[in-house]
């Protein structure tokens, strides 16, 4: 196990990380593989002693208790992905923004250290989202709308939710190999040709799926319960490692 989850690949396949908890179990015959029963037990008390204590999201955020997207929401509230827009709203039917998920970005990738180059005039020194900004675009992990400007505050399209996570899973050494046509959508004409490849890829692993049957809304904006619900299926693929604390709003 890591960080205690089993991986779904093998040891020579998995890449660690920095401060990664490696639990390794041993047999005399794989063929007849047990544990003893004292030791079942332990071992269980172990990975319930390790998990930690949640608070349920709707006794926080007053607006999620019946929303469609409260297990999302509960797991990446749990995981310090994001919080509440206020100490009792979560707002998960608010548009999500392209500072927001730089930073979601960043969170994901162990916050780590940056420089403070970027190009954009409309990403002021003081900004929250400054930092993971800075690193997102020294990554190649994010473009502006313009050559000077990253429009932080606008809202995410779908297809830049696409784009942006691709992005982090090749930066992360992810499989992103698998593509799917989107002839099936009516307005899968609509994908921009540089979002094309990453809308491909996410609707080939269930990363994304259509608004309706027959309609994927590539330029539609993202809501807080949507990007969620993707981050959620994200982590559960490809299992980053996620820190404890969060400052994203």
């Amino acid at each position: 196990k890591v960080n205690n989850i089993a991986p779904n690949v093998g040891v020579t396949d998995y890449t660690l990380r920095d401060g990664d908890k490696i639990l390794f179990y041993f047999t005399d015959d794989y063929r007849n593989e047990s544990i003893k029963e004292d030791e079942k037990k332990d071992e269980d008390k172990k990975d319930e002693e390790s998990k930690p204590t949640t608070t349920p999201v709707n006794k926080v955020f007053k607006d999620v208790d019946t929303h469609w997207a409260s297990a999302s929401i509960q797991f990446v509230y749990d995981n310090g992905i994001l919080k509440g827009v206020s100490a009792t709203d979560f707002a998960p039917e608010a548009t999500f923004n392209r500072a927001m998920m730089a930073t979601v970005l960043h969170r994901l990738a162990g916050n780590p250290e940056h420089g403070w180059h970027y190009p954009f005039r409309d990403v002021f020194d003081m900004a929250w989202y400054c930092g993971p900004i800075a690193w997102a675009y020294e990554n190649n992990l994010i473009g502006g709308m313009t050559t000077t400007s990253y429009a932080p505050e606008s809202p995410i399209t779908r297809e830049q939710l696409a784009v942006m996570l691709m992005r982090y899973a090749q930066f992360q050494g992810y499989d992103t190999s698998k593509s799917v046509a989107l002839y099936q959508y009516q307005d899968a004409g609509k994908v921009s040709d540089y979002a094309q490849p990453a809308m491909e890829w996410a609707v080939s692993i269930g990363l994304i799926g259509g608004r309706t049957l027959d309609t994927l809304a590539p330029q539609d904006t993202a809501t807080r319960a949507e990007v969620s619900v993707m981050l959620e299926r994200f982590i559960t693929m490809f299992q980053p490692v996620v820190e404890e604390e969060s400052t994203i709003k």
